[in-house]
């Protein structure tokens, strides 16, 4: 087990460990932010390996939103798409 003081060099040995190895294996970290540092540098040197595409797709997802009252309209922005699911009994 390694300790790094600087929380950069740690990111960067996790994304190098990750992308030296064929097979897949799944990375925990503990907030958003970390995440996100973590897939950008995962990324990247899966691009300069060639082994991931350079150009980048945007995809829309779908995210539920609890409102207080979701009927009224101020909860929602042009564009929005408004998915309701049937209650179980």
């Amino acid at each position: 087990m390694y300790e790094y003081a600087n929380p950069e060099h740690r990111l960067a040995a996790v994304s190098l460990a990750y992308t030296s190895q064929q097979d897949r294996a799944v990375i925990v970290a503990p907030d958003a932010d970390e995440r996100r540092e973590l897939t950008y540098l995962i990324r990247d040197e899966l691009r300069q390996q060639g082994r991931l595409a350079a150009e980048n797709r945007t995809v829309p997802i779908l995210v539920e939103q609890k409102f207080g009252n979701p009927r009224l309209a101020v909860n929602y922005a042009p564009g929005d798409e408004i998915h309701y699911r049937k209650r179980r009994r």
